[in-house]
């Protein structure tokens, strides 16, 4: 036994040396591939390996801050390759997937294979609203034999956690969800009819059916608890018949992993792995699930957390604190294979660098291996005789587990041969907030997550993303000598960068909840912003506080200084817009056009003061006078955002309607009406010169279009820029 235990460990170590001699090594080991071999799956028989290759790194955001929900894919398109293990040969590979797949499942009959995608249905502007969610958790059927699609099933619209078949390969059960809203879904594996839902309100994290069919078990979240369970059913009727909660931790940031039943049914093996106290930790729970009682405890993996992991830990909840739980749960070395041998004598679990073989009734540990390779993912056999480690040169060796002996490696073709890495983006976060820098070839936004991203007007890449931000910012403002960018929070905080640079040159607290709208003066000396019911002013350059601008009675949805400084106008839920001197901060009007609650104001340069409403309306007055000129209606929904042209002669408005409408201020007529982008519009900016307008929209697009023609010249979507060709 202890030679094998060598073997195996001194083997695997080495592994990456004998991978390098079946191919020529990377260059710069640092430049590594962002695609390549990101899961991989053995068929029942082990004769199979099905090899999931795709991004190695997709990004998926699942937040609820209280206001609003989001949803967040930026990954791209994969395929499977069905690779004969015997013949070291590729048989057959599946293309047919418009997005990143998250799950596989071999039917224990070999005969199928089951698929959950994230599936993209548009990747360009949309034409209606509901096309920007239609990227969805998509449950696929394929013949094993032949690469045929039997069927396709739209199955889950959040999160994608599980898949596997029941024991005759008859029913195909898949669990996706939301942090707070999960859903089992049990299919017909013939029909691809949908037979039962059971719901949860905690994410489900692994699923595992006993070998004669009569127990599912299933390991969820315990909701607002940091802690898992496992519910086990009758698999035939679905009656729920015990709930196992573990005893030996409760552990921060818990990382969901497989669960396996022993052949007889008798066992329940669960792979756990958090944060418990100071200690990273994986393990493995024993349960018998006849006396309902933890039979042993089994140790994969354990690290101490480090201090700076620890300062994270303590930061406020949010999307920040939020990615760095997830970045420490990866460092607990989650098992990502479980499995008992045939006779149920033997466990075997395994994750990316590690493999252990125990005794399942003594725990005892027979085998240990670990590996130095850059892997990117493993698979057992279900027997656990092999195990496929694939790295990033985009290799696959198999091991035999018993020996330690090398029994092939797969001889992959280049990936970027067969996969268009950037063909699909997929997001329903929204843009909150744009601005053009002076000179108008750039565009500040903000949205999808705590970052400010700078875009190149022309050609729509990315010049510069804002990160190590502690909330979202909703709203952005750059200053008229293109020196300062100042963003609103919602963590109540306003940020002061310096624009050309990034660099974060103030932090100042509102002290009144989230900042909903920011703003700065003309000569770029001072920022307000609004939050609950108040108006804080400060020096742009120092960070010092001027004023407390307070009158309204309900949140401030919007600030804005007058042409020539002298004036700030403030817009709130209390359906009105106040206009306050800037040296004394004495109130001087209260403007109403509106029964409405006032969504967005905006100054134009001949100091006329527009303002949009959640019925749909825009109302706009003479900021000198007070004199109520227009009151423009169109929109059939809120109006999210005003903004005039540089002349003064346009205003335009977006809102929930999925359109942008612009108006001429001399008649108050409608000039324009700009649609096909498909989603609500939030924020409004012109260029400088007037020529070009940008919308931030619900589906995490800027949309430019030339404000004279209304023609469409660019959509740029998260990290990917769409030109748009006529014709």
């Amino acid at each position: 036994m202890g030679g094998q235990l060598f073997a195996l460990s001194i083997v695997l170590v080495i592994c990456e040396i004998a991978l390098s001699q079946t191919t020529k090594p990377s260059q710069n080991r640092s430049e590594e591939r962002e695609i390549g071999v990101r899961a991989m799956i053995f068929s029942a028989d082990g004769n199979t390996l099905a090899i999931v290759r795709g991004d190695l790194k997709p990004q998926r955001y699942v937040l609820n801050n209280g206001y609003d929900s989001h949803v967040n894919f930026l990954t791209h398109q994969s395929e499977i390759e069905l690779w004969s293990v015997a013949e070291n040969k590729l048989s057959r590979k599946l293309s047919e997937f418009a997005g990143p797949i998250f799950l596989c499942a071999f039917s224990p009959d070999g005969n199928s294979l089951a698929t959950v995608s994230w599936e993209v249905l548009a990747s360009k502007p949309v034409e209606k609203q509901i096309d920007s969610y239609k990227a969805t958790g998509v449950l696929k059927l394929w013949d094993a034999r032949t690469g045929e699609l039997k069927w396709s099933r739209n199955a889950h619209t959040r999160g994608l956690s599980a898949l596997t078949f029941y024991p005759d390969s008859k029913l195909i059960i898949s669990a996706g969800g939301s942090s707070l809203s999960y859903e089992l879904k049990v299919w017909d594996s013939q029909s691809g009819e949908q037979i039962r839902t059971i719901e949860y309100r905690a994410r489900i994290g692994a699923l595992a059916v006993s070998a004669d069919g009569h127990a599912l078990a299933v390991t969820k979240a315990i909701y607002f608890e940091p802690r898992s369970e496992i519910k086990v059913y009758d698999a035939r009727t679905f009656k729920e018949q015990m709930t196992l909660k573990s005893t030996t931790k409760s552990p921060f940031g818990e990382h969901f992993a497989p669960c396996a039943f022993s052949p007889d049914g008798t066992i329940l093996a669960v792979a756990r792995s958090g944060i418990d106290q100071h200690e990273h930790f994986t393990e493995v729970e024993l349960w018998n699930v006849q006396t309902r009682k933890p039979a042993s405890v089994l140790t994969f993996h354990k690290s101490p957390v480090l201090q700076e992991e620890l300062k994270s830990l303590n930061q406020p909840w949010g999307p920040y604190r939020q990615l760095m739980v997830d970045s420490l749960r990866a460092r607990s070395l989650p098992v990502t294979s479980l499995v008992f041998s045939r006779q149920g004598s033997r466990l075997t679990a395994a994750n990316w660098v590690q493999v252990i073989v125990w005794n399942a009734a003594t725990g005892e540990i027979i085998l240990n291996g670990v590996s130095w390779t850059a892997a990117t993912a493993t698979a057992l056999t279900p027997a656990g005789d092999t195990l496929a480690i694939a790295d990033r040169d985009n290799q696959v060796s198999l091991w035999n587990v018993n020996t330690g002996a090398l029994r092939n490696v797969l001889a992959l073709s280049d990936v970027r041969e067969t996969i268009d890495i950037a063909r699909f983006v997929v997001s329903i976060e929204k843009i909150r907030s744009v601005a053009f820098y002076p000179g108008g070839k750039t565009i500040a936004c903000a949205g999808a997550g705590p970052l400010v991203r700078l875009w190149d007007a022309q050609s729509g890449i990315e010049k510069l993303a804002l990160r190590g931000l502690e909330s979202e910012v909703l709203s952005v403002a750059v200053s008229s000598d293109a020196s300062t960018l100042v963003g609103a929070c919602e963590d109540g905080t306003i940020k002061i960068w310096g624009a050309q640079t990034g660099n974060l040159q103030h932090t100042v607290s509102a002290n009144g909840g989230r900042v909903n709208s920011v703003a700065l003066s003309p000569d770029g000396s001072l920022v307000a912003g609004g939050s609950d019911s108040s108006v804080a002013v400060w020096d742009a350059r120092t960070g010092e506080p001027k004023l407390t601008l307070k009158g309204h009675t309900g949140p401030v949805t919007g600030v804005a200084f007058s042409p020539d400084g002298t004036l700030i106008a403030t817009a709130g839920v209390d359906r009105l817009v106040r206009l306050w001197d800037v040296k004394s901060g004495d109130e001087v009007r209260a403007l109403q056009g509106s029964l409405a609650p006032i969504t967005a104001i905006a100054f134009s340069s001949g100091g006329t003061l527009a303002a949009g409403t959640t019925d749909g309306s825009v109302t706009v007055w003479d900021a000198r006078t007070g004199r109520l000129v227009e009151t423009l209606r169109g929109h059939q929904g809120q109006v999210n955002s005003v903004a005039f042209s540089p002349d003064g002669e346009v205003v335009a408005s977006g809102g929930d309607d999925n359109t942008v409408r612009l108006w001429d201020t001399r008649t108050g007529k409608p000039k324009r009406k700009l649609e096909g982008h498909g989603a609500a519009v939030y924020c409004l900016a012109f260029s400088p010169d007037g020529k070009t307008i940008v919308a931030g929209t619900g589906n995490d697009m800027l949309v430019l279009w030339d404000q004279q023609s209304g023609a469409l010249k660019r959509v740029i979507k998260t990290s990917r820029s769409i030109p748009v060709h006529k014709g």
